[in-house]
């Protein structure tokens, strides 16, 4: 009897051991626990039952999974993640080094964190290859969609347009793939126009805009600023009365808190004066750019050229102009100073 119970004991306190020394898969209604996590790719997660001696392998989609919660983390990628909340970047980049090497389940963990240091440490070139090692090293990782975000991110900082316009348009496809509600496809869709729109690509841009303003449920201020680059896009192509009536709506709409907003409208309705001949409007437009909504240094920058060359033009039959250029000018370089 008394052996019974001893052997009850033990197989209990087995059983028990089993589910502590074991994974937790947290989704949104419920916890899977007593299971090893095998794999983890963008859109599904391998797992097994502890308890089950067979290993048979269990799949469930990644965009149900809430987090993982693991009972044994490596020491070695403990450390790393703790000097990275401590913003320690060059230690935490060691330390997942040294994670990586071990190949267990940190691995793509600890490449994806590589660059993500990098990045927060302003390295950029060190981060675009770190990604780029994730990928090559993970092509279904977990991280395929945050890796391609992020470098358009960086390329996008880089000033290389047709690299992250490409890298966004990845982004905005795998995020729709595992999670169409996501905040990110649309941002990602945007970022893909704007990066294109930087390239010089202005009348391929246009149906880009166009197609995402049609989205339902697209936020307020990020539909203002999709109108206003495309109706900067339109100015530029010439279609001077469907950027006329953009603009015009926008300001309407606009508040006086909204001062990029409306250094952009300023900006591109001067461009549109100018486009017919209406020197002394366009002036204004962008004078009013540098007297009250200087927030945009580019936007900026931009006024005082087209303010300096519409003064240019009318000095032509105003002499009076010379010496308000000359002043002009000195508000630029005081300003650039």
């Amino acid at each position: 009897m008394a052996y019974k119970v001893f052997l009850g004991l033990l197989l209990a306190m087995m059983a028990y051991s089993t589910l502590i020394y074991s994974d937790t898969i947290v989704t949104e209604r419920r916890k899977i626990v007593g299971v090893v996590v095998k794999e983890e790719t963008f859109l599904q997660i391998y797992f097994y039952y502890k308890m089950d001696t067979g290993r048979q392998i269990q799949e469930m989609d990644t965009k149900s999974v809430v987090r993982i919660e693991r009972d044994k983390v490596p020491s070695e990628y403990e450390n790393a993640e703790n000097y990275f909340n401590l913003k320690l970047y060059p230690k935490a980049i060691e330390a997942y080094q040294r994670a990586a090497k071990a190949k267990d389940w940190t691995h793509q963990h600890a490449l994806y964190k590589i660059g993500q240091c990098y990045q927060n440490m302003r390295r950029i070139p060190q981060a675009i290859q770190a990604y780029q090692v994730l990928l090559k090293t993970f092509p279904k990782t977990y991280y395929k969609a945050d890796a391609m975000w992020e470098l358009g991110q960086l390329y996008l900082e880089s000033q290389k347009w047709e690299a992250a316009s490409k890298a966004f348009g990845e982004a905005q496809s795998l995020y729709n793939q595992r999670n169409p509600t996501s905040p990110r496809v649309k941002e990602a869709q945007y970022r893909q126009a704007m990066t294109t729109e930087k390239s010089g690509q202005y009348a391929a841009v246009i149906p880009m805009y166009k197609a995402i303003l049609q989205e339902r449920g697209l936020e307020k201020t990020l539909q203002q600023e999709i109108q206003s680059r495309l109706a900067h896009c339109l100015a530029i192509t010439k279609d001077i009365s469907a950027s006329r009536r953009i603009l015009l709506d926008l300001l309407k709409q606009a508040t006086l808190e909204q001062k990029s907003l409306l250094a952009s409208i300023y900006l591109d309705l001067g461009l549109l004066y100018f486009q017919e001949q209406k020197i002394k409007e366009a002036l204004i437009c962008h004078l009013r750019v540098i007297l009250m909504y200087d927030v945009v240094p580019d936007i900026t920058k931009q006024a005082y050229k087209e303010a300096l060359y519409c003064m240019d033009i009318l000095k032509r039959e105003m002499p009076e102009y010379v010496g308000r250029i000359q002043r002009l000018q000195q508000m630029r370089d005081q300003r650039e100073k």
